[in-house]
């Protein structure tokens, strides 16, 4: 599985950031768009709290043991959550550093937690 393509891409904090890489990511690999499913869960815990349908859906899609294409969700209490993509044992996630590809436990540096979803079959 060649990701080299994803190295090129450039962050950009309202056009380009983590929620629309991990979109692409898994739609490349997997024809599933995932967008409104990301866009839920960079919702802060404040708001989250709130939205019993969203809470719903994502104990739905949780899974407790990764595969391939899930998307990885970092949380950080009150701060605005961060995306990547599970690969082969790594996340695959865009920063205002660049692309990164990474062990999970580097990809959770300074976020609380790390949960995981299966969005596509």
């Amino acid at each position: 599985m060649n990701l080299d393509r994803y190295f090129t891409k450039l962050y950009h904090p309202r056009d380009y950031n983590c929620m629309h890489f991990t979109r692409d990511v898994i739609k490349d690999f997997t024809d599933t768009d995932i967008m409104e499913f990301v866009k839920s869960v960079m919702i802060s815990d404040i708001n989250r709290k709130i939205d019993k349908d969203l809470a719903v859906n994502a104990k739905k899609l949780k899974v407790e043991t990764p595969e391939n294409f899930c998307v990885a969700h970092m949380r950080q209490g009150i701060l605005p959550p961060h995306v990547g993509v599970y690969i082969n044992g790594k996340i695959l996630h865009i920063t205002h550093y660049g692309v990164q590809y990474v062990e999970p436990e580097a990809a959770r540096i300074g976020y609380l937690d790390m949960r995981y979803y299966k969005c596509h079959q």
